[in-house]
């Protein structure tokens, strides 16, 4: 998921700020990559649709996505590879991502809320 302001460019900088943000956010919070991935698969349908598109036009999306993984810094036309594939899988399968981040802010909202209620 792509969190970046539409029309704008960011600098060097502030791209580094936002990635060490997100990172110490990850690293405190493990259970966000959790739900997100359980949030998808209420979302079969979408995550086929996804696996088709990435495995028929979009070879060499695994390994950028192994290179963000492992914590690599990604090239522009990498990134832009990526948002390639978003915008593709949004022409194929409107609205799949906006229900799956849908789906993923309920539960990330119920999962706050009990941790809340247990402390």
């Amino acid at each position: 998921y792509n969190c970046q302001l539409k029309g704008s460019t960011l600098s060097a900088e502030t791209k580094a700020k936002i990635s060490e943000s997100k990172k110490r956010f990850y690293k405190e919070n493990p259970e966000f990559a959790q739900l997100r991935s359980e949030s998808f698969k209420e979302h079969g349908d979408f995550v086929e649709k996804m696996s088709e598109i990435a495995r028929g036009e979009f070879p060499y999306l695994r390994v950028i996505f192994l290179k963000k993984a492992l914590g690599k810094h990604l090239e522009d036309f990498e990134v832009k590879y990526i948002e390639r594939y978003y915008k593709r899988c949004d022409e194929v399968y409107p609205n799949g991502q906006q229900a799956a981040g849908e789906t993923f802010s309920r539960m990330w909202r119920e999962f706050k809320e009990n941790s809340k209620n247990e402390n």
